[in-house]
């Protein structure tokens, strides 16, 4: 019984480990190229899909990514949810979302 307790426990351990530490600071950047029936412009679309950003408080390592990814101006931005941590994150959020520019728009989802 206890080590089935002492298992739980690291099991827990681990869950907290990952969803605090671990996946709230991986980044995937990747860059496609889809073949589309239809006629595009030359040079096809520039699309920025963005998700689970969490924004904290303090968070300068999404500034300086957010400042980078303004670098570039993308034809449409997509945001698919869970744009701040908490209440707190709301003015890290804008002020990192205010570098993005697009051409036809950014388009979010809350939630």
């Amino acid at each position: 019984m206890y080590l089935g307790l002492l298992m739980l426990g690291f099991a827990f351990t681990g869950l907290v480990f990952y969803a605090f530490l671990v996946e709230t600071r991986w980044l995937k950047y990747e860059q496609l190229r889809i073949p589309a029936s239809k006629a595009l412009p030359p040079g096809g679309i520039s699309i920025l899909h963005l998700s689970d950003i969490h924004f904290k408080k303090w968070d300068p390592r999404k500034q300086r990514i957010f400042r980078s990814l303004g670098a570039k101006t993308y034809d449409l931005i997509l945001i698919a949810g869970d744009i701040i941590d908490d209440f707190h994150g709301n003015r890290s959020a804008i002020k990192a979302l205010a570098h993005l520019r697009s051409r036809h728009g950014i388009y979010c989802v809350f939630g």
